[in-house]
This record gives structure tokens, sequence and C-alpha cells, in this order.
């Protein structure tokens, strides 16, 4: 159940990248890929169900999530690909 507040958070840090980083303001967001280590144990489908409810209606609605397995520990955005 963890995987609900992960989503917030990273929902949190998404909005605070978009935000910070003048060059992905007004660009739509294409894809978002996670991370997720071997020790992290987060589910990537239960992560992705509360993650695709809280974007509903906002700039990442149409965003594929894309997750990769990692040998790193963690769980982390890798990556964010906006149309150009």
């Amino acid at each position: 159940m963890h995987e609900a507040s992960l989503a917030h958070y990273a929902l949190e840090i998404l909005n605070e990248t978009i935000k910070n980083d003048s060059s992905l303001n007004d660009k739509d967001i294409k894809k978002i890929t996670f991370s997720v280590g071997k020790f992290s144990n987060v589910y990537a489908e239960s992560f992705e169900f509360y993650f695709s409810e809280l974007i509903k209606n906002t700039k990442f609605t149409s965003a594929k999530l894309e997750f990769l397995n990692s040998d790193e520990n963690g769980f982390f955005v890798s990556s964010i690909e906006v149309d150009e």
C-alpha cells in the first residue's frame, strides 16, 4: 500500500521538476521513466494504478509510464520525455 504514498511523492517531485526546469515548461510530457531498484519493494502495477489516478487532468495525463529494473537501491524518476 505504500505505492499510494509513493505516487503522491513522485507527482510532487515531477511538478517541482517541471516548475524549476524552463526547458520543460509549456511542453507536453510524452513519457516518464521510473527506475525500480531490486530492494525497493515497489510493485509497478500498483504504483501505476495510483499514479494514473493522480495525474488525471494534469499535464501528465497522456504520459506513457515506463518502469525499468535497476541494480541501484530505491525507486526514482530516471527520465522525463517531452514532445518537441
